[in-house]
């Protein structure tokens, strides 16, 4: 599973407690990265205005801010 760009929080501006969200029916990789708190698993159906984004510190579920490589 490739990295994404990193965002920052909207609410903390806090970048390394960001994780992304991910739709859809997980793999076996995907799963294990959600037991490391790389990636929140967020169910099968997606929408077009579904949040990309998750902050561990502050809760926030959001869509892309300000991207970091």
């Amino acid at each position: 599973m490739r990295k994404p760009k990193v965002s920052s929080c909207p609410e903390c501006g806090k970048t390394n407690v960001v994780v992304p969200i991910l739709y859809g029916y997980p793999s076996d990789e995907a799963m294990e990265a959600a037991e490391r708190d790389e990636i929140v698993l967020a169910g099968c159906m997606d929408g077009d205005l579904d949040p990309s984004y998750y902050c561990r510190r502050c809760l926030v579920a959001f869509e892309n801010a300000r991207q970091f490589a």
